[in-house]
């Protein structure tokens, strides 16, 4: 019943499977169910790796994490636009749960703030 999302990192903290990508073949090649890939956008960014890496990933993915590029911080900090990989992950048919996986200075000031602004966007999409 258990569920392992295989994540790429970036260079700098990992030097294997630094792409969704290269996950994304290593999943594919063990064709397990419970075998599925965590995308995080954040390591995607900081990796120049587009968001059609997650459409080709498609239902292979379980998992994502959110954080903006340039300090790991919570959506609405430095204002990053996630709508390309929330469009991503809607054409991927992504019905999965997503984790703010960033830094906080003031969880309940940035918390609501971080969700707000995901909610705009995702309503921008539609």
């Amino acid at each position: 019943g258990v569920t392992v999302g295989v994540e790429p990192l970036q260079t700098s903290e990992c030097n294997f499977l630094n792409k969704l990508e290269e996950a994304r073949r290593l999943v594919a090649a063990v064709n397990h169910a419970a075998i599925r890939l965590t995308a995080d956008v954040f390591h995607m960014l900081r990796a120049e790796e587009s968001p059609d890496a997650i459409r080709k990933a498609g239902a292979l993915v379980a998992h994502v994490h959110l954080a903006e590029k340039r300090t790991r911080s919570a959506p609405a900090v430095d204002g990053d636009d996630f709508r390309p990989w929330i469009a991503a992950l809607k054409d991927a048919g992504f019905q999965g749960l997503i984790s703010l996986e960033c830094g906080w200075d003031d969880p309940a000031l940035q918390l609501p703030k971080a969700i707000a602004s995901l909610r705009e966007q995702a309503a921008a999409l539609d």
